[in-house]
């Protein structure tokens, strides 16, 4: 364990700040009932020791309780020693009979690593093969029974996300939601209209699935006979808002010709439909979102300065997964219930008698835990997704890490990386023709392309080919050339009308929801549905 005992130079870790703590969050536990509970250590604020094993310390439940220890007759009674000092953690197992894995490398006697870690991103400890634990730095004061508006979640960035909307829920300003893709933008915004108390609807546009040409008619509404099609007058989405929230994603996408009719919408709350003689004000809270940073897009010249300045009043940051790892054990059983609830086997996470093996191994959640998680809480759901159907139907699952976090090269996110990024593969690579190798190109030094890992960067990116293509190092026309070459990508061009309407009655008319479904981006879903004349109902033409 060379490389995580050496300390750098500069790698002192920094006291904790006033309100957070040491703490053990169970990640994985026999009984999945106790995933997310939490032992707060106060013996090792600034420093001390604390002892961990079968009897001690005691886990609380998030929501509040009586706390109790791991109880799992796999634990030593006997204890690994956690001692903390100003700079160091020190790990000592030397009384215990425990096996303890820290990190994906199984611990000697002692080991001694930065504080730093704690703050970073923790460390993940797997104990007897049954349980996984991460020692992090943690705030203990979640409020119990206050409303968290489906913002799961008790590590210190969720709490205070759901803080920020609590301020800004009732304050009539617009919202700027930062953060990366699939970290649950849309969520937050969802959150904020039910937190403000207006009576609307909550109404949800992709800025990137709108059409230069249609882009205008889309939000503002259009005149009957305003343009070739234009049968009948459509109130827009701003319209349709009205009394409720508009919620705009990927707002860096608005077309240039669009973002000054959005900036005076914003400006003088007055929206002017295409082929009318006046505007009229419309009443509705703006949300917008971005996982790119929108002051470089203003620089770059794609986007304005001013429009930028009114949408971000108030800007709420979203996490990656990585920043919150602490709440992965919580979501991916939440995730993986219902999946199972689905198909029927929501046994499968019962705790079993004696010391039977449990249904999901602490070995495979280890490595989850390792993983860069490029594509957030959404490759997370996936993730569970595909446990659920390759092991619904097995009494343990026997799945390899590597089947269900491939990225490009083929390889599960490096392990302790703290990045919200996908893996880069060592140099760049040119993806060819499934099969074939380009005429005077040397592969690159990790794996080729094949479908499979294609597939995995569209599904980690909502099948966005634009994010999926900047994840595999390849450019967007390579990225097209390849899905339109193999017969296993799904391409919404392809889309029967019946398929689609099938897609969209099963998910509630959420066309998000129908087109993870059908496996193609919501963009790609609307322009195949405008091919077809095909409208959401409810929703004007």
């Amino acid at each position: 364990m060379d490389d995580l005992t050496t300390l750098e130079p500069g790698d002192e870790g920094r006291a904790e700040d006033v309100g957070e703590l040491a703490c053990l969050t169970i990640i994985h536990h026999p009984n999945a009932a106790r995933v997310g509970e939490r032992a707060f250590l106060p013996g090792l604020h600034g420093a001390g020791t604390v002892e961990v094993s079968r009897v001690a310390p005691r886990f609380e439940p998030v929501e509040g309780g009586e706390g109790t220890p791991l109880a799992d007759p796999f634990l030593s009674r006997s204890p690994l020693w956690i001692a903390l000092s100003p700079d160091h953690v020190h790990l000592d197992r030397t009384g215990t009979s425990t096996r303890v894995v820290v990190e994906g490398q199984e611990l000697g006697d002692h080991l001694r690593l930065p504080r730093a870690r704690l703050r970073e991103r923790g460390l993940c400890l797997v104990l007897g093969q049954r349980i996984v634990l991460l020692l992090h730095v943690a705030s203990p004061d979640v409020r119990h029974g206050e409303p968290i508006w489906g913002l799961l979640g008790a590590s210190r960035v969720m709490v205070g996300v759901r803080q920020q909307v609590a301020k800004v829920a009732r304050q009539d300003v617009p919202v700027l939601l930062e953060g990366p893709s699939g970290s649950g933008k849309e969520l937050v915004a969802r959150a904020i209209h039910a937190a403000s108390g207006r009576k609307g609807d909550f109404v949800s546009v992709n800025m990137a699935a709108l059409t230069e040409s249609m882009a205008a008619a889309a939000l503002f509404g259009h005149e009957r006979g305003a343009f070739t099609g234009a049968v009948r007058a459509s109130r827009g989405y701003f319209g349709a808002a009205v009394g409720g929230t508009l919620f705009l994603d990927e707002i860096g996408e608005t077309s240039s010709v669009v973002q000054p009719a959005l900036l005076r919408a914003v400006e003088s709350g007055e929206v002017q439909p295409v082929g009318a003689e006046r505007a009229h004000r419309v009443d509705i809270r703006l949300i917008t979102a971005t996982d790119s940073t929108l002051g470089d897009v203003v620089q770059a010249g794609g986007f304005r300065g001013p429009l930028l300045h009114r949408l971000n009043t108030y800007t709420i940051r979203l996490p990656s997964l990585r920043e919150r790892l602490d709440d992965l054990g919580r979501l991916l059983q939440i995730f993986l219930r219902q999946e199972l609830e689905a198909v029927g086997r929501s046994e499968r996470l019962l705790p079993r008698a004696g010391r039977e093996e449990p249904w999901l191994p602490a070995s495979l959640v280890a490595a989850l835990m390792a993983h860069a998680w490029p594509g957030n809480v959404r490759e997370l759901r996936n993730v569970a997704r595909r446990i659920v159907i390759e092991a619904s139907d097995q009494e343990r699952v026997t799945l390899q890490p590597l089947a269900l976090l491939s990225v490009p090269g083929g390889r599960a996110g490096a392990q302790g990386s703290s990045s919200s990024e996908p893996v880069a593969p060592a140099q760049p690579r040119r993806a060819v023709e499934p099969g074939h190798d380009q005429e005077g190109e040397q592969r690159g030094v990790d794996a080729p392309l094949d479908d499979a890992v294609v597939e995995a960067a569209l599904e980690a990116h909502g099948f966005k080919p634009g994010a999926a293509a900047r994840a595999l190092g390849i450019s967007r026309t390579t990225l097209y050339g390849w899905m339109e070459a193999s017969p296993r990508m799904q391409k919404a061009a392809d889309l029967a009308g019946e398929t689609i309407e099938a897609a969209l009655r099963g998910c509630g008319g959420d066309l998000s929801a129908a087109a993870a479904q059908l496996r193609v981006s919501e963009r790609g879903l609307k322009l195949r549905m405008t091919a077809l004349k095909l409208v959401l109902e409810g929703q004007d033409d």
